[in-house]
């Protein structure tokens, strides 16, 4: 795929963060296939840079990529050397779609590393949970469910606080 010099512009604000979600919708939609969309994922991770990587995780969420292929969260969000993990959980929650209940209990069960054994990891977690209970139903009540009755004593906590509020509502 080529794009134009209007177009290379409005992608170069898009990861600068100069543009709007809604202007990065109209003149990509369509546009940005998966091969472009993996392209722009392996140049973030090659020159490690946190703010791309963000930016290009949001591009995905915009543009519905990463609906159509979750193995592009499960692999951003594995990487340990950047600290956007909460600002892509927060994309997650906004993007709902079953798709990514599998990588939010991944990262519920395996938080980045920098996060473990501290007060970080409850925050983090919470917002875990935040993001897989605006997840469609009756999957994130299921998953819920089995999280509920983890090892991990804050896991349960959290979870049985989720559930007992998604039952309220």
């Amino acid at each position: 795929m080529i794009l134009t010099a209007e177009e290379l512009e409005i992608l170069d604000d898009c990861l600068s963060g100069r543009t709007s979600n809604q202007k990065i919708k109209d003149h990509f939609e369509g546009k940005v296939d998966s091969a472009l969309f993996d392209q722009l994922i392996n140049i973030s991770i090659s020159k490690q840079n946190p703010n791309d990587l963000a930016r290009i995780f949001n591009l995905g969420g915009v543009l519905g990529l990463l609906k159509q292929n979750p193995s592009y969260s499960n692999k951003l969000l594995q990487l340990n050397w950047h600290w956007e993990h909460e600002e892509m959980v927060y994309d997650l929650q906004l993007n709902q779609d079953v798709a990514f209940i599998g990588t939010l209990v991944n990262l519920i069960n395996h938080p980045p590393p920098y996060l473990s054994g501290t007060d970080l990891r409850e925050s983090f977690l919470r917002k875990c949970f935040y993001a897989l209970a605006a997840q469609p139903q009756p999957h994130s009540r299921q998953v819920l469910k089995q999280l509920s009755e983890s090892d991990d004593p804050l896991i349960k906590e959290i979870s049985t606080k989720f559930l007992n509020i998604n039952r309220k509502s």
